[in-house]
C-alpha cells in the first residue's frame, strides 16, 4: 500500500536502465500521476488519508498503467507498455509486471517483502522500494522474472 498525503508520496524506485534513459523521466512522472489518480480515501490508525492498494490489485494497477503509459509517454513511440504474468524468484504465486521492449516496471514488487522466496539477504532491502524498473538483462532482480503466456 501506498500512503499518499497532499497528493505527495515516496516513489522509491530501484532503477537499472541502459537503454531506456531518455524515457525514465516521463515514466517515473507518468507512474507517479497514475498514483495519484488512483488513490482511494482510507482510515489508518484512526486517521482519514488516501492510499494506492497495490497487493491483491496488481493485475489490474498494471493493466491500467500500461494503457496510461501508453497514452500519456509511448504515444509517439513504436514501443508499447503490456502486462506480463508469470513468476518472480521461486514465489509460487502468480505475479504481474509491465514489459516495454526488454525493459521490466514492477509497481507491485514491495509485496515479495517477508515471503518464502530465494533471495540473497544482502539484497533484501531492494525489494523495499516501491517500484522496479529495469531493461539490465544481467541484472540479479530483472532475472528472476519468469514470464509465463
Amino acid at each position: 500500500m501506498l500512503i499518499i498525503t497532499n497528493n505527495r508520496f515516496d516513489l522509491q524506485s530501484t532503477v537499472d536502465v541502459l537503454n531506456h534513459d531518455k524515457l525514465l523521466p516521463d515514466l517515473l512522472e507518468a507512474i507517479e500521476d497514475y498514483i495519484i489518480n488512483s488513490k482511494v480515501e482510507a482510515v489508518i490508525n484512526g486517521v482519514r488519508t488516501h492510499v494506492m492498494h497495490v497487493s491483491g490489485f496488481a493485475q489490474t494497477h498494471h493493466l491500467n498503467l500500461a494503457k496510461y503509459l501508453n497514452s500519456h509517454v509511448l504515444h509517439g513511440y513504436s514501443a508499447r507498455a503490456n502486462m506480463a504474468k508469470g513468476h518472480f524468484a521461486n514465489f509460487p504465486l502468480l505475479h504481474y509486471w509491465l514489459e516495454i521492449e526488454n525493459m521490466i516496471l514492477d509497481i507491485a514488487i514491495r509485496q515479495f517483502i517477508g515471503k518464502p522466496i530465494d533471495f540473497p539477504e544482502l539484497m533484501i532491502p531492494l525489494l523495499e522500494r516501491h517500484c522496479f524498473i529495469s531493461d539490465n538483462e544481467q541484472n540479479f532482480i530483472y532475472r528472476q522474472y519468469r514470464k509465463i503466456r
